[in-house]
């Protein structure tokens, strides 16, 4: 109106030119100030023209145009009002990233809101409809379609949309069934990219076999390998790319199906891309008709909208609005991904990427059939909102949030301050003299390799000072082999304190490297003249680098930089059917990133962890992720039964965690590793608040932590887990971080399992007290690490607590609220939250509170039963087929030293030209290594016959031993043999014989595992033409299952012994 308005009056001037001219001036600037109160809109449409002006009626064609619009009205100095992009429905396509910087930014009194028109859908897709005539595959019940781009493979896509809804690259086996398991490894090959396949499972006929993928599942996180050639006379696989680990890694027979087949196009909803003809083969689902079906392949991969402020710069990105959007049809890049690994597959990227945004929201959008994560915030990224979105159909995960990697937040921190005492490890500089080595990976110059503090080897330095004062002890360390280790460091012979080096794999830069068992850094106060600083690595090879002592009154505690992630909020999102390619990911996960609100979310049919907090591998990281909430989540129905390992709520390493009134139910997990459990406190988490909760129905504990510091779980609710209740894992007695509390908690069973694991006390036991325990099965008795109560309680544990009904109303059948006269109440003094945790969830109107309800769920995936599993138990080798040098996977090795193990040798055999040869080192980290196992989970009622060629060197023999062992490990022996060095072979204290070294000796061992059967086992010994039989009975008569079958040295000593026709039936 008013625009009309100014028009009106600029025609009147024309025909009466008599008006007075500053009347006119008047009238025409009261009719643009009236206008500049009016919302400022731009219109984009999918039929619009980029040289229109972008009004309702003349709408742009690109959000680019508008975006220029904006930008013109310099809106960061001019301010004016917000500023509204209109989006009317249809698709916007798109073929490249649409990309935010600062210059399009908004401000408090004048945000930029990007949104669909009223009434109206947007959907800004990176994909193209497919066009042309399906027609019907001859023979098959496929049909196929020309797609002339995509021949000679100029556009390879490996995601299909059909009807709004991801559809099945063709795989064998078929979602739904037992994956295939291999044979193992595969000898002579590279033992991260090679293995021996089952007869039948893979066919070197497939038509382009080598545009398949394999997709090995592991534990946690699976790694997607492209084949580069099938070997069919030896049944081996090859993969263009290398795994992290070695194939077997997780399990000797590991799993794994194989994806993007025309052969194993043979189920509905399945497709396939033929990359060279450029054909697209599809089974329609039952009532598709592709004559009227919306078929779309993706363009584009990730990055459909990328914000690119500069934090470090504060050069920022503000005050955006995106309200009522769909996002959709982004591709996986399986060939930039190809055989990369990281846990929850954080190396993938996103549809919406963006660093430096700040207070900037997404409400009620939708993000949708994309090939990796959804959205992910970066460095910069503070005060933004996710909320109201529904987020699913993703190839990956939902959210990520914070910076990947701890390095660009401590780059700068250990520069060298003036008045520092530089402690680098040089020669001549400390006592003993420690092994110097040219560090490429850190300072530069050289490091130092203390001795193994294992065997008690230590190493000090001396600091001469002329006035005394309070230090603080600044330091690089790693850990040996690039695992995690730990390191003693006393002061002037003083108390003695031990600190984790954290994550061994890389070397990093921190402010403090170790730190107390309460969190603070190493500080203390020196004298003037001579200081000792002696430092102990735990074990061998903990290598230290630039020893700093600084004066505590120079230290500069750490202010925010530009670049953290702090104070973002997802809220009120719905969020599911996730992993859809890469099945190890989390729904939303805080990396670094402080002060973040994950509340109200609906999260289900995910292969892993829901929420994961995973600011990892060690403490330094407490000052970038810290003081998140997790609340008022619904958490359902999660795992496919292909990962393990997962929770709900999943959390490593962040500081302050406050994690209550969320609702987690209904975890499956892949059952032959670990499980899923409720609320699980992984490694390094520290401080954090687990408190009125509810958890029940999950495969694994309902609550866990595993070497956290200093947690605490009050106030919750756990019922019908696996097993039970709670654990604390990941201990040994060296650990030093490992401390709990638990108490005023209810967990309500429906079998006898209070708790399942056993406990150890460590240097602070954990504190359990005040809980409430009850079971719903009929005449059970609850046992606690396999006790019964009172032994329990007489150990120590659970003071206070009770074995009682809690009062709940209906627990078998969901209902945990309490009755006002609840035992759990007086017991205990539990507080009922039964009004908040009703809150878990959604919120708003009815529709959007029911869409959970509405959306159809995945269906667990089937798997190999222990029946199943039977077939890989027997085994014989001769190991004549076996190159010089390989190691059979079918034994798990352990040892601490490369030249200390098993290996296949030709230079000595008992048949053929192979044999299988120990080699033992003195000087090892523990007197067993080497030794070489098998670790069935369990064999069952079994009849097993264990059988072996062996030989002791003649010029180096050694003592070793066999030994099977049942579920109590070395408490639970069944037969044992002993082979000396002087020839003797002892069972049950027994001589049997003495096979002088340099000769062979056969064994053969047999046992009967029935449940009734008599607890002995046969012996048959051939040694020297003359055969001995005779029956022995076990060593601990509480041997009844096989679980681990080992072969062992038994002495600190340098030998040599050799194996050969090793057999093991198992019927």
């Amino acid at each position: 109106m008013p625009y009309r308005l100014a028009l009106m009056c600029a025609a009147r001037d024309t025909v009466a030119a008599f008006l007075n001219r500053r009347l006119l001036l008047l009238v025409a600037f009261i009719g643009a100030s009236y206008c500049m109160g009016e919302p400022r809109r731009f219109y984009v449409a999918p039929d619009g023209d980029d040289s229109s002006p972008g009004t309702a009626d003349q709408p742009f064609a690109t959000i680019e145009r508008a975006q220029q619009a904006v930008r013109a009205l310099n809106l960061p100095t001019a301010e004016g009002g917000p500023v509204t992009v209109l989006l009317r429905g249809g698709a916007h396509c798109r073929t490249t990233t649409l990309t935010f910087t600062p210059a399009d930014t908004g401000t408090a009194a004048s945000p930029v809101t990007y949104m669909s028109h009223p009434g109206e859908r947007a959907v800004i897709s990176g994909g193209k409809r497919l066009s042309g005539t399906w027609r019907p595959s001859v023979g098959k019940p496929y049909v196929q379609l020309d797609v002339p781009e995509a021949r000679d493979r100029q556009w390879v896509f490996n995601s299909l949309y059909v009807n709004g809804m991801s559809r099945q690259r063709a795989r064998t086996p078929n979602w739904g069934k037992k994956v295939f398991r291999a044979e193992g490894r595969a000898p002579g090959e590279n033992e991260r990219k090679a293995f021996i396949y089952l007869p039948g499972d893979i066919d070197p006929a497939w038509t382009n076999a080598t545009d398949a993928d394999i997709v090995l599942l592991c534990s946690w996180t699976p790694t997607l390998h492209r084949i580069e050639e099938i070997l069919a006379d030896r049944r081996v696989v090859k993969f263009e790319s290398t795994h992290g680990r070695s194939v077997d890694f997780w399990e000797k027979h590991f799993r794994y199906y194989v994806i993007n087949l025309l052969e194993a196009l043979d189920e509905p909803g399945e497709w396939y891309l033929d990359r060279k003809a450029g054909v697209v083969y599809y089974y329609p689902l039952p009532g598709e008709d592709m004559a009227t079906a919306e078929v779309i392949a993706p363009v584009m991969k990730s990055r459909m909208l990328e914000f690119l402020g500069t934090p470090a710069s504060s050069e920022l990105i503000t005050h955006l609005r995106f309200r009522d959007l769909d996002f959709c049809h982004l591709d996986g890049d399986l060939d930039r991904y190809n055989g990369v690994y990281r846990q929850g597959h954080m190396y993938l990227d996103s549809a919406l990427v963006a660093e430096g945004l700040c207070s900037t929201a997404f409400t009620n959008c939708v993000f949708a059939q994309l090939g990796e994560y959804a959205i992910e915030m970066m460095a910069g990224c503070r005060d933004n909102r996710i909320e109201r979105c529904h987020i699913w159909d993703i190839g990956a995960g939902a959210i990520q949030l914070g910076i990947t990697s701890l390095g660009p937040l401590l780059a700068g921190q250990n520069k060298r301050h003036e008045g520092d005492v530089d402690l680098e490890a040089e020669e001549g500089t400390v006592e003993p003299p420690m092994i110097l080595a040219e560090d490429t990976k850190a300072s530069g110059g050289q490091y130092a390799v203390l001795p193994d503090g294992s065997e008690g080897g230590s190493v000090t330095f001396t600091v001469q000072l002329e006035q005394p004062g309070r230090f603080r002890l600044l330091t690089r360390v790693i850990a040996p082999n690039g695992g995690q280790d730990s390191f003693m460091v006393q002061i002037n012979a003083g108390a003695a304190y031990t600190y984790d080096t954290g994550n061994g794999r890389r070397w990093f830069l921190s402010q403090v490297v170790g730190r107390e068992l309460e969190g603070k850094p190493l500080v203390a106060d020196l004298k003037k003249g001579t200081n000792t600083i002696t430092i102990k690595g735990r074990e061998s090879g903990t290598c230290l680098d630039q020893l700093i002592l600084r004066r505590e009154d120079q230290h500069q505690e750490h202010s925010p930089s530009a670049v953290e992630v702090r104070g973002n909020v997802i809220d009120n999102n719905c969020i599911h059917r996730l992993g859809t390619i890469w099945h190890g990911c989390y729904g939303i996960v805080n990396r670094f990133a402080s002060q973040t609100q994950i509340t109200h979310n609906d999260i289900f049919d995910t292969h892993w962890d829901a929420i994961g907090l995973d600011a990892r591998w060690n403490y330094n990281g407490e000052t970038y992720s810290h003081g998140t909430v997790v609340a008022y989540n619904h958490l359902h129905h999660l795992g496919l039964r292909y990962h393990t390992d997962a929770a709900g709520v999943y959390q490593f390493g962040p500081l302050d965690t406050h994690i209550h009134h969320n609702v987690v139910h209904d975890n499956v997990a892949y059952p032959r590793i670990c499980g899923f459990a409720g609320i699980y406190l992984d490694e390094q988490s520290r401080n954090a608040v687990v408190e009125n909760n509810l958890v029940y129905n999950v495969e694994w504990h309902a609550y866990f932590q595993h070497k956290g510091v200093d947690n605490v779980f009050r106030n919750n609710i756990g019922a019908f887990a696996r097993d039970g209740f709670i654990r604390r894992g990941g201990l040994n007695q060296n650990w030093q971080a490992n401390h709990m509390e638990a108490h005023r908690n209810i967990y309500i069973a429906d079998d006898s399992i209070g708790l399942r694991s056993g406990w150890q006390p460590g240097d602070r036991p954990p504190v359990l007290r005040n809980n409430l325990y009850h079971t719903l099965a009929p005449d059970a008795e609850l046992t606690f690490a396999g006790k019964p109560f009172a032994d329990w309680q007489a150990e120590g544990q659970d003071n206070g607590s009770v074995i009682a009904d809690p009062g709940c109303r209906d627990p078998a059948n969901g209902d945990f609220t309490l009755r006002p006269d609840a035992a759990a109440i007086k017991a205990i003094g539990f507080v009922p939250f039964d009004s908040e945790i009703k809150k878990a969830g959604l919120y708003g109107d009815s529709a959007w509170r029911s869409l959970p309800e509405r959306c159809e769920r995945r269906t667990p995936s089937d798997v190999w039963t222990a029946e199943d599993m039977r077939r890989f138990l027997s085994f014989s080798m001769d190991f004549e087929d076996m190159p010089v040098g390989h190691k059979p996977a079918t034994f798990r090795i352990g040892t601490s030293g490369e030249d200390a193990t098993f290996v296949v040798t030709d230079e000595a055999a008992c048949t053929g030209t192979k044999s299988y040869k120990c080699i033992d080192r003195a000087g090892l980290r523990k007197p067993f290594y080497p030794y070489i196992h098998l670790a069935p989970r369990s064999v069952g009622p079994s009849k097993v016959r264990f059988s072996f060629d062996v030989m002791n060197s003649e010029t180096a023999p050694m003592r070793f031993y066999v030994e099977f062992r049942g579920k109590g490990s070395t408490s639970d022996v069944g037969p044992s043999l002993h082979f000396h060095a002087d020839g003797k072979l002892v069972a049950n204290d027994a001589d049997i014989l003495t096979a002088r070294p340099g000769t062979w000796c056969h064994v053969a061992i047999a046992l009967d595992l029935a449940e009734d059967a008599p607890k002995q086992y046969s012996l048959v010994t051939r040694h020297a033409g003359q055969e001995k039989r005779q029956t022995l009975p076990y060593r601990h008569d509480t041997f009844s299952d096989l679980r681990w079958l080992g072969i062992s040295a038994a002495e600190d000593a340098d030998g040599v012994f050799y194996l050969d026709n090793v057999s093991l039936t198992v019927e």
